[in-house]
Formats: C-alpha cells, structure tokens, sequence
C-alpha cells in the first residue's frame, strides 16, 4: 500500500467539494442573466448567438455536474476497496481506525484523537509512525 492509495479518498472527497463550489457559483452567475440571454419569446432556445455568455456558463454548469457525478462513483468504489487494503495492510484496530477515520471519513487529527480517547500528540506520532512503514 502506497500514500497515494490511502489519501486517493481524500483526495476524490477535495476534488468533488472544489467542483461543487464551482457549481454554486456557475448556478449563481446564470440565475443572474437575463430571461431575453437563455430564451426567445416563444420559449425555445436562441439561434442568435450559440456561444453567448449564457449558454457558455449552462455548458460549464454541466460539465461540472457530470465531474462530480463520476468523482462519486469513483469514490462509491474506493471507500471499500480502501477500507479492505487497510484492514488487510493494519492488524491493530487502533491503527486500523485511526487510519479510516483520516482516510476514509477525512477526519482532523484533533477529532480522531477524542474519538479515539488518546492525545492529538500520540494521533500525530503514531500516524507519522504507521506513515513511515507504508
């Protein structure tokens, strides 16, 4: 097992909330055109201009949502396939949990190290040290 397969969650966890912040605001920017940019006055689609500002933004709103549609199924599959490699790969159960609710769950040191009832100290030293036999 590497550091990119234990951080991939992480990792694919990152990259959907980078995209969703996108989304809000490609969501932000199109509510705030105009009706007379995304239709005509009968209700279809302008002819006009194909590559108006408008429809550039529908088109990133949509690419974006599609990117985070496979970044979570990507991530529908790894959360199992990296909880497996790190039962396998870690015997202790404290290991094994510190190790799930960094990589898996993306906790903060801090939070794992009062889910768990040890020192943050002790969390930082013993990841470093469970890190270093990767």
């Amino acid at each position: 097992m590497t550091f990119e397969e234990l951080n991939s969650v992480r990792k694919m966890k990152k990259q959907i909330a980078e995209e969703n912040k996108k989304l809000k605001a490609l969501e932000i920017v199109i509510e705030s055109f105009p009706h007379k940019y995304g239709k005509s006055e009968g209700g279809g689609q302008t002819s006009k201009n194909p590559t108006s500002p408008f429809e550039i933004f529908l088109m990133q709103k949509c690419e974006c949502e599609e990117k985070i549609e496979k970044l979570q199924s990507q991530l529908r599959e790894e959360v199992p396939r990296l909880t497996k490699k790190i039962q396998e790969n870690f015997t202790d159960s404290t290991e094994q949990t510190l190790l799930l609710y960094r990589y898996v769950a993306c906790k903060f040191f801090k939070e794992i190290s009062f889910l768990l009832g040890y020192s943050e100290q002790w969390i930082y030293k013993k990841h470093k040290e469970l890190l270093k036999n990767l």
